[in-house]
């Protein structure tokens, strides 16, 4: 007997107060489900705990990307070029 099996996208955004996993189908215009974790409930960062979650409830994970954003200028210290005049 074939299980049913069914592909789709796991998005996962972790700050530091909340995770949120939203998963959709492979074209990511239909959600499937999304929820919430808020607070600590699991050791280390957000999102590596929530990828060995999945991992542990049986889902089988094909790719794991990160796509977070790394900034590259930031700000610079106020006061222009010629510094701080007193």
């Amino acid at each position: 007997m074939a299980k049913d099996e069914k592909w789709g996208i796991a998005n996962i955004y972790s700050s530091f107060n909340n995770t949120i996993i939203t998963v959709t189908d492979i074209t990511g215009a239909e959600t499937i489900s999304q929820w919430s974790g808020n607070g600590p409930r699991s050791p280390g960062p957000g999102a590596q705990a929530t990828i060995r979650a999945l991992a542990r409830a049986g889902i089988k994970i094909g790719k794991i990307e990160d796509i977070t954003p790394i900034p590259h200028d930031g700000t610079g210290r106020p006061g222009g070029k010629r510094g701080r005049r007193v």
